[in-house]
């Protein structure tokens, strides 16, 4: 990766702390991971029956070395009264100036407004203090609590990526695909044609928002 986006080690909101996630995190988060294992399977592909600690543990060695490398920037999402780790957030870079965000919230912390907060302290980091100019966010087209969280932080629909992945279980996937712009003129003619884009691809939880 040429470019050097920063991003600090903690990012401090309201009611919530993240936190770099590194190693010493692995216990907490699985044991969070585990609790919520018939949720999470909903909507992310990774969470299959055979997931263990181990594969917890891998893929935290593997954000750590993205951190280094400048290429992604995961947190942990910490409860500041009780210090407990509610979920996780995280930054991929895509390519120059281009960031996808990607997020989970234990199921008991839902509708508390937590991951509107995190996701709008990576926004505004990103925005402020890095060259990222545009971040994207994709969720289930059936993920309607997502796509209301991605509206209340200003996220425009753009469109339904067809065929998005291979799920692990071999069916294909759609994702409905969201974007925050940098350059707010520019945000404001999507938002102007927002409505269409939501009439042409058929997005039935939209419709009514």
């Amino acid at each position: 990766m040429d470019q050097q986006y920063n991003f600090p080690e903690t990012l401090v909101g309201d009611t919530i702390i993240l936190e770099k996630l590194e190693q010493f995190h692995a216990e907490d988060l699985y044991e969070l991971i585990d609790k919520n294992r018939d949720y999470i399977s909903i909507y992310l592909p990774w969470m299959t029956e055979s997931y263990c600690f181990e594969d917890t543990a891998k893929f935290i060695t593997m954000k750590e070395e993205n951190f280094e490398d400048q290429e992604g920037f995961a947190y942990v999402i910490i409860d500041k009264d009780t210090d407990a780790i509610l979920g996780s957030i995280g930054a991929s870079i895509k390519g120059r100036g281009l960031a996808e965000v990607g997020y989970w919230l234990s199921e008991d912390c839902q509708g508390k407004g937590v991951m509107t907060q995190a996701l709008d302290l990576i926004i505004e980091f990103a925005f402020e203090d890095t060259s990222i100019i545009r971040i994207d966010l994709y969720t289930l087209p059936d993920n309607e609590k997502s796509m209301m969280v991605a509206k209340r932080n200003g996220f425009a629909f753009e469109g339904v990526r067809y065929n998005h992945q291979i799920d692990m279980d071999g069916s294909i996937i759609d994702a409905v695909r969201f974007t925050k712009l940098k350059n707010e003129e520019v945000m404001q003619a999507l938002k102007e044609k927002e409505a269409k884009l939501i009439d042409v691809f058929d997005v039935k939880p939209l419709k009514t928002k």
